[in-house]
């Protein structure tokens, strides 16, 4: 059995989301839950940032305390048919793991022809 339930609201330049999931399996350690939140602004015409974050509870994890964690940060810029994006992400706890923590960053310059 699986659920899914979000919202999403955008008022002026701003968007804010929240996401609820659960997924049961046939035991209780099988049973996962995630929760998601993330908002948005657009600077102007060009310029957006968002920041993001998502914690999932794994029915099927060994250590107490051992939600996996992720959080995140983007922007981009266009001009004309050039965008220039960064991201810079973290997750801790990967999979339910204790101690198993991976951080990401990102640039990317996109050509449009």
């Amino acid at each position: 059995d699986e659920s899914t339930m979000w919202a999403t609201y955008t008022h002026g330049s701003f968007t804010i989301g929240y996401q609820a999931s659960e997924a049961d399996g046939s035991t209780s350690t099988q049973d996962d839950d995630s929760t998601a939140m993330g908002i948005s602004y657009a600077v102007s015409d060009d310029l957006s940032i968002s920041y993001g974050t998502h914690e999932l509870d794994l029915g099927s994890a060994t250590d107490a305390g051992t939600d996996q964690e992720s959080s995140g940060f983007s922007a981009s810029y266009t001009m004309g048919g050039t965008t220039i994006s960064a991201a810079m992400n973290s997750t801790d706890n990967i999979a339910g793991t204790a101690a198993d923590d991976e951080e990401s960053y990102e640039i990317a310059l996109v050509f449009a022809f």
